[in-house]
């Protein structure tokens, strides 16, 4: 077999590239690739607030409760979408505590950085230790327990069972292990906040909520019960939601609460106000009426007629239509 000639090796720097051809060097230059876009700077002082526990709890009753779509929140309630899908990802309405950023040179304590208190509770250097004071401590120690050993004294194996859970093997001393009384815990035994939250969440009252609002023609007149629903006068027209609606949201959770305690009649009457209702509506069986309606003093709209309005009719009228509220 003929022997092929082994490549000649040279060593020294790499031999630097030079321009191309004179044909490349000319031609014109190509089209190059357009500067990245640079995003758009928020304008100094235009920026978004974080929702108030108010706000969320609105947004999260939108979403939950009346099944609407964020898109439909944001329609109604004008926040951002942003907003909206923080409030509704959070698990509860109330806002969590922001760390925020650290001061500068603040250096986090650490368990290795504690020193452990000196037995007299003064901080005391290694060098500065008596040995008498030491070994009087710990004599002082010794007797204590000792003492204490002397007063009482239980099988180990009983406190083992008392630790684990298990079934003692031995009587257990009454001076160790009292006996605690069951503690039942009712709905008086709730804060007075959490009870009053109660009952205006069975009023659809609570901050937030969507109550349902009417419109109401009243008739003032100056006899009791001073405020009384009639017929409606000419040339007044309302829209209503369907009669059933307030019936189901608001005659019969106020009823209800009207017969539990004080509290709950209370919490019935920071909002709403019983109103009579006038025999001629009474005494048409086709109207269907009560003798009585709710008015909610803060979400509805009362149109007046008949005699003018005077200070405290509200509270006259309540009481002339369902006295028990008021006692």
């Amino acid at each position: 077999m003929a022997a092929f000639p082994a490549p000649e090796l040279r060593l020294g720097p790499e031999p630097q590239l030079g321009p191309g051809p004179e044909s490349e060097r000319n031609l014109p230059p190509g089209p190059t690739r357009p500067p990245p876009v640079a995003w758009a700077v928020r304008p100094k002082g235009v920026h978004t607030k974080h929702l108030t526990e108010l706000e969320r709890f609105r947004v999260r009753t939108l979403y939950y409760d009346a099944c609407m779509t964020k898109r439909r929140i944001q329609e109604v309630t004008g926040y951002s979408e942003s907003q909206i899908r923080t409030a509704v990802r959070a698990k509860t309405f109330q806002i969590g505590k922001r760390t925020g950023r650290p001061r500068k040179g603040y250096r986090p304590t650490t368990a290795k950085d504690k020193e452990l208190p000196s037995p007299s509770g003064q901080e005391w250097e290694e060098e500065d230790q008596d040995p008498g004071a030491s070994a009087e401590l710990i004599q002082q120690a010794r007797n204590f327990f000792a003492h204490e050993e002397s007063l009482v004294s239980v099988d180990d194996s009983v406190m083992d069972d008392q630790v684990t859970g298990k079934q003692p093997h031995s009587v257990i001393d009454p001076r160790i292990i009292e006996e605690q009384p069951l503690v039942r815990t009712g709905f008086n035994d709730l804060p007075e906040k959490i009870r009053l939250r109660i009952w205006q969440n069975v009023l659809s009252t609570l901050p937030g909520q969507t109550s349902v609002s009417r419109s109401w023609a009243l008739e003032v007149k100056s006899v009791s019960p001073w405020i009384e629903l009639g017929l409606m006068p000419p040339g007044v027209t309302f829209t209503n939601p369907p009669w059933g609606m307030y019936v189901n949201d608001r005659h019969v959770p106020a009823m209800a609460l009207s017969h539990v305690n004080g509290e709950a009649r209370q919490a019935v009457l920071e909002r709403l106000t019983p109103i009579m209702v006038s025999s001629t509506l009474n005494n048409n069986p086709a109207a269907n009426m009560p003798k009585m309606v709710w008015v909610d003093r803060v979400a509805d709209h009362v149109h007046f007629f008949g005699q003018p309005t005077f200070t405290g009719m509200y509270d006259r009228a309540g009481r002339a239509a369902f006295p028990e509220l008021y006692v």
